[in-house]
């Protein structure tokens, strides 16, 4: 026996004394009873994200509603800026929203994040007919631009969860070849 096996041997005579927490049995009893499908965010995590998303959007809604009330109409030119900008995460938007959807996504996760996005999706379309209808008014314009940054970091979010997905699944082949 080389030095390599009996250091071996020594660690596995100090770890078999060791039981792991029965948490971790638990763990590994649902994995294997999942067939090894490790779901990557739990349903209640989704509706807790929901949650947060949806109080985001409130909160942002009623921002709006009390701040728009008293100011007077603008019938300026929308200024290039807010063009330049709103353009670009538009761009931004449609490039991840193909991305998104060209893959297969968990029941819970796509219905949570499809919904959120429909309503972020909602209310910018409303912004849109009230600029329509008021004209630029900068806290409009900003709450335009604030929706469609949501927008993006949702798409940014759902994507950095696909990557992870795929980088799991990567890794299991790995293993498992």
């Amino acid at each position: 026996m080389d030095n390599f096996e009996k250091r071996i041997l020594n660690k596995r005579r100090e770890m078999d004394p060791l039981d792991p927490a029965p948490r971790i049995w638990e763990g590994i009893e649902e994995n294997l009873e999942n067939g090894g499908k490790q779901r990557f965010l739990s349903f209640s995590f989704a509706l807790k994200i929901a949650a947060a998303l949806s109080g985001v959007i409130f909160v942002f809604w009623l921002g709006f509603i009390a701040g728009g009330n008293g100011e007077e109409q603008q019938q300026a030119v929308i200024p290039e800026q807010y063009h330049e900008a709103e353009q670009f995460y538009l761009g931004k938007i449609e490039s991840s929203k193909a991305m998104v959807l060209s893959y297969e996504l968990d029941e819970d996760l796509d219905y949570t994040f499809k919904k959120d996005l429909m309503q972020l999706d909602s209310i910018y379309i409303q912004l849109k007919n009230l600029l329509i209808k008021k004209g630029p008014q900068p806290r409009l314009m900003e709450n335009m631009i604030l929706n469609l940054q949501k927008q993006s970091k949702l798409l940014e979010l759902q994507l950095e969860i696909i990557d992870k997905q795929k980088k799991r699944g990567h890794e299991k082949q790995q293993i498992s070849a």
